[in-house]
């Protein structure tokens, strides 16, 4: 009798558990927002961004550059080297600073839904680098959220808060032709 209450009781866990990732797995997949501020504060990790603010459209534009690419990048890693010396022998190693970041332009639209409107374009691929004005590229973007900072440690999300970039635009096309 002992031996079948065990397990009974052994099954019920079971399904307690079962029924309880279940439930976890039930709640919304959307987060706080994480924003990089200058004045150190943060919203309340707790509040949720609305699932209709979140877009997961890829936008396929093109665009005639308007001014040269301008190269956002900082140093994030020192350089480092080192040397031995034993008499004769000797041997040395040098690594170089570790470069990261991303590249800005400004464009004009020339298909999309939106001919004619001037853009602001943020770049992750190197190749966006040499892109100068009058170039004619075929750019995919994702339409970024971006919160505005609070304004006091730990205030509650609001979604007024919210502006867009087209962030982590990469070349889609390699073939670039001239503005005439």
């Amino acid at each position: 009798m002992k031996t079948r209450f065990r397990s009974i009781l052994f099954v019920l866990m079971l399904l307690l558990v079962f029924l309880a990732t279940t439930a976890q797995s039930c709640e919304p997949s959307n987060v706080a927002p994480k924003v990089d501020t200058d004045n150190g504060l943060t919203w309340n990790t707790t509040t949720k961004i609305q699932e209709s603010l979140v877009d997961t459209n890829l936008y396929l534009l093109t665009v005639e550059i308007g001014r040269d690419a301008a190269s956002q990048t900082y140093q994030s890693e020192a350089a480092s080297g080192s040397a031995f010396l034993y008499g004769d022998y000797g041997r040395a190693t040098y690594r170089g600073p570790e470069i990261t970041g991303k590249g800005l332009s400004i464009g004009k639209v020339l298909s999309s839904n939106y001919p004619g409107t001037v853009v602001v374009m943020k770049f992750s691929d190197l190749k966006a680098s040499i892109l100068t004005e009058g170039d004619i590229v075929d750019i995919a973007c994702r339409r970024d959220l971006e919160a505005v900072s609070p304004v006091l440690n730990n205030q509650t999300w609001q979604a007024d808060a919210v502006t867009w970039e087209l962030d982590v635009c990469r070349i889609a096309n390699p073939a670039i032709r001239r503005a005439e």
